[in-house]
């Protein structure tokens, strides 16, 4: 804004707009003149509306700016802040040194619906999710271990 305009802002003024800025006179200042305040007239103008509402609105403020900002808010906070739930890793050995044998790894139950297993192994070797709290591991001749990992998603 250039000189010029604040000025034919101000001829339309009774206190000239730069002033009336720089004011923060009492709130009860609603009309333009002595005590005026841009801030004050503005919270009589939003606060007839009920347009911002209060800082913690109740039930009863549904169209109020607050609680469009609190209903986001909730929604944000609501929102996992990863896919990932849980992850378990392990490494199963086999006692029996050489020779096919299938086991049983315990793990913190998952939901099997939302559970991924990924395992390495050799020569034939595997591993599956039997239950929500197992693994069975299969080795075949010659493998004697099976890394694996559960990945369980929200």
């Amino acid at each position: 804004m250039n000189w010029a305009e604040v000025k034919r802002i101000n001829s339309n003024l009774q206190v000239p707009l730069d002033t009336t800025l720089g004011q923060r006179a009492d709130a009860a200042a609603t009309t333009q003149g002595t005590g005026f305040s841009v801030i004050a007239y503005l919270k009589g103008i939003l606060g007839a509306a009920n347009i911002i509402g209060k800082a913690s609105p109740t039930a009863a403020d549904t169209t109020t700016v607050m609680n469009y900002i609190k209903t986001l808010e909730n929604e944000i906070l609501a929102r996992p802040v990863s896919p990932v739930k849980n992850v378990q890793r392990g490494v199963y050995r086999s006692p029996n040194m050489g020779q096919a044998t299938d086991a049983t790894v315990s793990i913190v139950a998952v939901n099997m619906s939302k559970a991924l297993l990924f395992y390495t192994g050799t020569n034939g070797a595997g591993a599956e999710l039997t239950g929500s709290g197992v693994i069975t591991v299969h080795i075949s001749t010659g493998v004697s271990t099976i890394y694996w990992q559960v990945i369980e998603f929200n």
